[in-house]
């Protein structure tokens, strides 16, 4: 491993420390973003940044869509409806922009979930996204990361929005499960990210689903029961072990090649969801994430064969004709 990503990885566990401190001393566990791990790791640690959007638009969209969560969770009305509007409108912004920058949608939900009422959450997320774009722009312009593309191909708007249609009938019926029953964290936020990235037509997490299955298990299990230990058994501080699990998540991603950026926010989401969810925590994510994989698989076959049977159709018409 070279010293430029021991140091990426340095900067990023500053990063997530620099957040969960705000939180401790200000007294506002509200304005913590366990994503944020995610996207450092996208956008800091990787070699090639795994979303097609710019600085700007990384920034713009993360902003917009914290401000959206946060007016959100104000709004009185069951939550399931407050999160599939909140997915309508991520997904919006996601068409308009021609990102497949998915970190906007836990931005955007995440305060629907915790019930978010402080203004500082959206304040949070947009100094963390002008830290990210800064940082990653320092990095590039003085080579210690590879540069990333200005410009993307431009993607088929009218195949997106079908995919998209697809993502967001599954969420709502998981949603209407998970809401009813009590059982949230089964599809706690970071998962609704990695059910979008493994959607996505050349996903590489989809390609190898046993090695994304363990590194969320493991990030699962390593913040659930690292809380329990290090906050409980040992008394530190929530801060202490945040900087404890982002560093042992960070090196074995890096160590075993396996980058799927949620598992991160997958991490440090146990350090702020209510302590008596810690036990099952790991089991929900597990159930989820095990579900959704799955559902990535299939539909993607699904797919393939309604794409390839178009041109079977015409190729046995050409040899007809002939």
């Amino acid at each position: 491993m070279s010293l430029h990503k021991h140091f990426r990885i340095c900067i990023s566990v500053v990063l997530v420390t620099a957040m969960f401190l705000m939180g401790h001393f200000i007294g506002d566990e509200e304005m913590i973003f366990p994503e944020i791990a995610a996207v450092a790791l996208g956008a800091w640690i990787m070699d090639k940044q795994p979303w097609h959007t710019s600085r700007i638009k990384l920034f713009g969209l993360l902003s917009a869509s914290s401000i959206i969560g946060y007016c959100m969770s104000s709004l009185v009305m069951p939550v399931y409806i407050k999160i599939l509007l909140c997915l309508i409108i991520c997904f919006g912004m996601l068409l308009a922009s021609g990102c497949s920058f998915f970190p906007l949608i836990s931005a955007s939900v995440l305060p629907v979930y915790m019930n978010v009422k402080s203004i500082l959450y959206p304040v949070s997320v947009i100094a963390l996204a002008a830290i990210i774009v800064f940082v990653q722009w320092l990095l590039e312009k003085h080579s210690v990361r590879s540069r990333s593309p200005d410009r993307y191909p431009k993607p088929d708007t009218a195949k997106r929005a079908g995919i998209f249609g697809v993502i967001f009938i599954v969420i709502a019926l998981m949603s209407a499960l998970t809401c009813f029953s009590g059982f949230m964290l089964v599809l706690a936020p970071p998962l609704i990210v990695a059910f979008c990235e493994l959607m996505q037509k050349n996903s590489p997490a989809r390609k190898t689903p046993v090695k994304t299955f363990f590194v969320i298990s493991i990030c699962a299990w390593l913040g659930a029961y690292g809380r329990l230990l290090l906050c409980f058994r040992l008394h530190l501080d929530y801060y202490i072990a945040a900087v404890i699990i982002s560093v042992i998540v960070y090196y074995l991603m890096v160590l075993f090649e396996i980058y799927f950026p949620p598992a991160c926010a997958l991490a440090l989401l146990p350090l702020i969801i209510d302590s008596r969810s810690l036990v099952f925590y790991p089991i929900e994510i597990m159930l989820g994430g095990g579900i959704l994989i799955i559902l990535s698989i299939l539909l993607n076959r699904i797919h393939k064969v309604k794409e390839k049977s178009p041109q079977q159709l015409s190729a046995v018409e050409k040899v007809n004709i002939e």
